[in-house]
């Protein structure tokens, strides 16, 4: 019903475990009449994450909320 692009993930409890996982992707949803032609397409997602902490220091750390 809405043409665009959009962001999915997984929505259960522990959602920055499951994104830093890598459950997330991107949904193209096109026109009833199509998009115009074109010779390539590209889509892509990209995902940031921040840890509390010293990078220098070795270790686990704790992903920032």
């Amino acid at each position: 019903m809405n043409p665009s692009v959009y962001i999915y993930h997984c929505a259960t409890p522990m959602i920055p475990f499951h994104l830093s996982h890598g459950m997330y992707g991107l949904m193209v949803v096109e026109p009833p009449s199509g998009s115009p032609k074109a010779d390539r397409e590209f889509y892509v997602v990209q995902g940031d994450f921040y840890f509390t902490g010293d990078p220098a220091q070795s270790g686990l750390h704790q992903a920032a909320m």
